[in-house]
């Protein structure tokens, strides 16, 4: 995260749905607005119901503005799903 601001680039890291809901976290008004380019997060924290929502049902901002979601150790999301793309 240091990397992207020094490249002028906000980014965020996404936390539990456990952290958000005893509101401990306090950025998901601003994930929503787009005030972020990069989203990092472990795929179980991005995918919980509070930031799907907040991804979701966000405003235009955020589809304009987001560069990127950084998942950490993505590979488990094919161990989820049981399925996996190939993209070519």
């Amino acid at each position: 995260m240091k990397e992207a601001k020094n490249l002028g680039m906000s980014s965020v890291c996404v936390v539990s749905d456990e952290e958000i809901k005893s509101r401990k976290f306090q950025n998901t008004e601003d994930i929503k607005s787009g005030k972020f380019h990069l989203i990092f997060g472990l795929a179980e924290n991005v995918l919980d119901k509070s930031s799907v929502h907040a991804l979701k049902y966000s405003i235009c901002h955020l589809r304009n503005r987001l560069v990127d979601f950084v998942i950490h150790e993505s590979h488990v999301i094919e161990t989820w799903t049981g399925e996996r793309k190939i993209q070519i």
